[in-house]
């Protein structure tokens, strides 16, 4: 290998010359250009790693740049001598005697996800419908401030004639996280436009 006639790793080679020798297999380290070849070609390093890197810059211009998601928000204590949105949800039953035992009221707090999503899960479980997590939105500093929790009949299916059961329900609820660093029901649609599963008390008396 030549470079107008400097020596590489011990190689010599005229200018405009050329040379038939087969060189052996080396390592990265050992086939970088040192930095005299540079000054003899009467450029700089930085010079040409500008370059490089400019055409670099070009080359990846159109990528997508993948979205760094932060840390996740900080959790809300949790406090032995406040009541738990369950614990609310069953006196409030107690009073009506009508409804579902867990209903997810606009206002319900909680003191992380997990417990919204159990929380929600359990309404589910009541009234006869999967859920799981959908859409979510980050916050300035890149933390989860919005979470949707829907019906798992919610959206479209991904292929025609297939058998997905997504069928467009508009079932969910929407959590906010709150001040406090907790979470709390901003919006709450109950409405199915598909059949549901047994209640479980129609489970219970085997109907």
């Amino acid at each position: 290998m030549s470079t107008n006639g400097v020596e590489i790793n011990g190689i010599s080679a005229a200018s405009g010359a050329r040379s038939t020798s087969v060189l052996p297999l080396e390592s990265q380290d050992s086939m970088s250009v040192p930095n005299d070849v540079f000054a003899a070609a009467g450029c700089a390093r930085s010079h040409v790693d500008a370059v490089v890197g400019e055409v670099c810059s070009e080359a990846t211009s159109g990528w997508t740049r993948r979205v760094r998601v932060g840390k996740a928000p900080e959790e809300r204590e949790m406090n032995p001598n406040r009541i738990s949105a369950l614990e609310l949800s069953v006196r409030a039953y107690t009073e009506k005697r009508d409804g579902p035992v867990v209903y997810p009221s606009i206002g319900t707090s909680f003191d992380s996800l997990d417990e919204a999503y159990e929380f929600y899960n359990l309404y589910s479980w009541e009234c006869g419908f999967g859920v799981r997590l959908a859409k979510s939105r980050l916050n300035v500093e890149r933390k989860r401030c919005m979470q949707e929790i829907v019906c798992a009949c919610a959206g479209k299916p991904l292929r025609e004639n297939s058998r997905s059961a997504r069928c467009g329900c508009n079932a969910m609820i929407r959590l906010l996280w709150s001040n406090d660093k907790g979470w709390y029901i901003a919006e709450h649609k109950d409405d199915h436009n598909h059949p549901l599963s047994l209640m479980c008390g129609q489970k219970c008396r085997g109907t």
